[in-house]
């Protein structure tokens, strides 16, 4: 007479790995059961999971009288062959997910470097063309100061020159009361002239006022404007409003370097005022005046010009 299985207490088998492994296995396992596994196997929600049927009590006693020796070892080679299934899948998740982590990491060391790696990068090539001879470090911190201003202006000229829409805006840029076809020349050399910021600033002079201008006439330092100082050179000096055009210029590439009191003295002022004595002593040709401040041929430098260091520099006192 059957038990009553309402009483019966169940106890259970587990089974790791696939469901294809744990139904042969259910297969394999009901000939020794009184009733058909395959039906109690649960549905896979995960890969490996785990698989469970019942059992009842009454059934464990039939099942250990029936079961020969062969067939235990058979059942628990089943089940170590299971336990290994789990260990490969485990194993093999493991290994994908350091590979994930890897070409994650690879990714981005391949992504775009910022624009402040570039910038760094970039140096190198500024920094060997516009500087014509190593800084000596000095006591005083001056050298360091007149480098640092030079690279910020290389810095700013690259960002700017990178930027579509600052382009665009320089192709419309105009300024009052200067000749369209010395604004385009600005405007080409704004763009594409020489990088170097002794030959930028001389060249934008060179560009507005004319050579034979920039042998008669110098910036005058802000600090002596006013004093009623006598000079000793006679040279007439840049009014206030081309004094202001040619700031508003510069500043389309950095305006607050070329606004303070150290960019203006010495990426502008020293620059421009050396180029004049250099023209008034053959060191640089005098541009003809019949050649066009426009197009390419504008743009290109004397091959006798450098882009001189500070303590190059001979610039006449403005003191008399």
């Amino acid at each position: 007479m059957m038990p009553d299985r309402s009483q019966e207490q169940s106890s259970f088998i587990c089974f790791y790995g696939s469901f294809q492994s744990a139904k042969k296995f259910g297969l394999f396992a009901s000939q020794f059961f009184s009733e058909d596994l395959d039906e109690q196997i649960c549905d896979p929600i995960l890969t490996p999971e785990i698989q469970i049927t019942t059992i009842s009590s009454s059934q464990d006693s039939e099942i250990s009288e029936n079961l020969t020796q062969s067939q235990a070892e058979n059942i628990l080679e089943k089940l170590e062959q299971i336990k290994d299934l789990v260990d490969n899948v485990k194993a093999s998740l493991t290994k994908n997910k350091r590979k994930k982590t890897k070409k994650t990491q690879d990714q981005g060391a391949k992504r775009k470097k910022v624009p402040g790696q570039q910038v760094l990068e970039n140096y190198g090539y500024f920094r060997k063309q516009s500087i014509r001879k190593p800084i000596i470090p000095s006591k005083t911190e001056e050298p360091i100061t007149h480098q640092r201003l030079r690279e910020r202006f290389n810095v700013s000229l690259f960002h700017c020159r990178q930027d579509l829409e600052w382009t665009s805006n320089i192709k419309k840029f105009t300024i009052e009361g200067i000749q369209s076809d010395i604004m385009e020349g600005i405007r080409n050399h704004l763009i594409r002239g020489n990088a170097l910021p002794g030959y930028f600033v001389r060249k934008v002079a060179r560009l507005m006022f004319g050579d034979k201008r920039l042998m008669e006439t110098k910036i005058l330092d802000p600090e002596k404007k006013f004093g009623g100082v006598k000079r000793k050179n006679r040279m007439k000096v840049f009014s206030d409003k081309e004094e202001k055009n040619l700031l508003l210029i510069l500043s389309q590439i950095d305006k607050e370097l070329f606004e303070s009191k150290d960019g203006w003295h010495i990426l502008v002022r020293n620059p421009i005022n050396q180029l004049g004595l250099d023209l008034r002593g053959g060191k640089v040709k005098i541009q003809d005046e019949s050649e066009p401040v426009a197009g390419p041929s504008a743009i290109n430098l004397d091959q006798n010009e450098q882009d001189l260091d500070e303590n190059d520099y001979v610039i006449e006192d403005d003191s008399g």
